[in-house]
């Protein structure tokens, strides 16, 4: 059932294009460059994604007749982003079009918990190991539409130069995420055993999707009718669940995203 649908769609995907193919060609070539040009819009920015991020790997064992509760604390925090897309004008002040963002962060993992003692009962030790550095990395595709604003009546003069819009729409996300696979104990020395140290951790990486949204605004500044700069505000959210020791952990991906570039428009 599920590949016939895979089929319908591919199908169907395959009959849209070529029915758009077969409308476009037969029309004169001078035709439609008239009727598309000045609506493709192009844009390249470098952004910054604020905030941070924390997620727990939980680790429980059985140790000397007791229970060992460990845990590994990730950390993630804001950093640069690329961020690079374009649209085209589909009806007035109405566009559609798409962005792909790429965000590359070290998450700072540490291991924490407390470790039960190899002689005495109920004296847990507890357990504190360097940070650890475990690679995250996020790419999105953000589709949206946006509706440019009138700003010829605005009372500020330098805004009644700028095209702004505001736009929204779903976001696809795509992680590449650095876990602790297993924790292994060590007694660091002999009696009395006041010490316990981790064996080399063992990391997994793992890629995964999921789906969530984003809504934004654009400032654009244009020199000329071809070339000029611009700014972006973008939040973005989004959920993606990864395989763990304690299961599912779900990661949120995204956040708040502000920056500038070059604008295109053709």
């Amino acid at each position: 059932m599920l590949k016939r649908m895979d089929k319908l769609r591919r199908s169907s995907l395959l009959a849209i294009v070529a029915l758009g193919i077969i409308i476009v060609s037969a029309q004169p070539v001078e035709a439609q460059w008239q009727n598309l040009k000045g609506r493709f819009a192009l844009h390249a920015n470098v952004a910054f994604q604020a905030g941070s991020y924390e997620f727990r790997q939980l680790f429980n064992k059985r140790i000397y007749g007791e229970d060992a509760n460990l845990s590994a604390e990730h950390k993630i925090r804001g950093g640069a982003i690329l961020d690079l897309g374009g649209s085209v004008n589909v009806w007035e002040d109405l566009a559609v079009g798409g962005a792909y963002t790429d965000f590359k962060k070290a998450d700072i993992t540490y291991i924490v918990g407390s470790v039960p003692h190899p002689i005495l009962f109920d004296s847990d030790r507890i357990l504190n190991v360097d940070a650890q550095t475990f690679p995250h990395r996020e790419r999105a595709g953000h589709i949206y539409v946006s509706w440019r604003l009138p700003t010829d009546q605005w009372s500020i003069r330098q805004l009644q130069e700028m095209d702004i819009s505001v736009f929204g729409g779903p976001s696809y996300f795509s992680l590449t995420q650095g876990l602790v696979a297993d924790i292994g104990l060590v007694e660091a020395t002999g009696p009395p055993f006041s010490e316990v140290s981790v064996a080399p951790v063992s990391i997994g990486e793992y890629s995964k999707s999921g789906w969530g949204g984003h809504v934004g605004a654009d400032f654009t500044y244009m020199f000329t009718s071809t070339i000029g700069v611009g700014a972006v505000l973008r939040f973005s959210k989004g959920t993606v669940d990864i395989p763990s020791s304690d299961g599912i952990v779900s990661i949120s991906v995204g956040g708040f995203q502000s920056g500038a570039g070059i604008r295109l428009k053709f």
